[in-house]
């Protein structure tokens, strides 16, 4: 178990009773196609990591190799705060290269 609420559904024994009843889940599967770089292996904090210009995608979400965030374009981030911005936060990304 990953500790992720999703594991109530999926490592679950699966009951065709319910799920018929269920309307449909969907589960969004974003690429790594990004690269990050960082001052050294261990951090201290985020900002000592950055993505890789060139590396990052024309995608509207995405991640990056090595951490846990999602990234979205410009365009992304305008329609999330149009729609869900009481549920998100934003900070800036770092990027150099």
């Amino acid at each position: 178990m990953s500790g992720e609420p999703e594991d109530y559904v999926a490592t679950r024994i699966h009951d065709e009773t319910l799920a018929t009843a269920m309307a449909s889940l969907w589960a969004l599967v974003l690429s790594h196609s990004a690269q990050t770089g960082r001052s050294s292996r261990i951090v201290s904090d985020q900002s000592e990591i950055w993505l890789v210009r060139d590396t990052i995608p024309d995608d509207d979400l995405y991640m990056a190799e090595g951490v846990g965030w999602i990234f979205p374009s410009p365009r992304a981030k305008r329609w999330l705060k149009e729609r869900a911005d009481d549920w998100l936060a934003f900070s800036p990304a770092r990027v150099e290269g």
